[in-house]
C-alpha cells in the first residue's frame, strides 16, 4: 500500500485524471483503438482525455479523486456532471472512453458519458457496446463519429 501511495502514477496521475489519463499517452504511442481497431491514433483524443474529463469535473461541480469502492487507495474514479452541473455518470474510465469514443470516431466526451450512463442503467458492458457500435458503423448501419446515432 505504501508503494501505491507514494508512486507518482498511483498517488498523483490516476487520482487527478483517472484511468482516462491513458488516452493521450496510448494515442501518442499509436496504440489507441480507433475506427473499429483499424487505426491506432485518433485526432480527437485530447477532447476525450482524462485531462478533459478532469477539467469538466472541476468546471461542472463533478468530482475527481473519487473512490470506486471502500478500501481503494488509488481513487482514480470520477463523478461526471453534464454542462448544467447535474449528475451524468460515475467512473468514466479509459476502456469506456476508447470503446465508445475513439473506436467509433466520436470525440464528444459528453455523448460518451451519456452512453456510459445508459449502459450502466441497462447492465451493458461499455467495451462490448463500443465494439458493437463500431461494427455497425463499419457495416454502414450507423455513421461514424455521431453520438446521437
Amino acid at each position: 500500500m505504501d508503494g501505491l501511495k507514494t508512486h507518482p502514477v498511483t498517488s498523483q496521475g490516476l487520482p487527478t485524471y483517472g484511468t482516462a489519463i491513458l488516452i493521450n499517452i496510448i494515442n501518442e504511442a499509436g496504440a489507441l483503438p480507433t475506427k473499429n481497431f483499424r487505426e491506432g491514433r485518433f485526432d480527437g483524443a485530447e477532447k476525450i482525455s482524462g485531462e478533459t474529463i478532469n477539467a469538466h469535473c472541476q468546471e461542472r461541480g463533478g468530482k475527481y479523486e473519487h473512490s470506486c469502492m471502500t478500501g481503494c487507495v488509488v481513487h482514480c474514479s470520477n463523478v461526471y456532471n453534464d454542462a448544467a452541473g447535474h449528475y451524468l455518470t460515475s467512473g468514466l474510465e479509459y476502456e469506456t472512453v476508447w470503446a465508445l469514443g475513439a473506436n467509433c470516431l466520436l470525440d464528444d466526451i459528453d455523448a460518451i458519458a451519456k452512453m456510459d450512463r445508459l449502459c450502466d442503467d441497462l447492465g451493458l458492458d461499455t467495451i462490448e457496446m463500443g465494439d458493437t457500435f463500431a461494427v455497425a458503423m463499419e457495416g454502414g448501419l450507423l455513421p461514424w463519429g455521431t453520438g446521437p446515432a
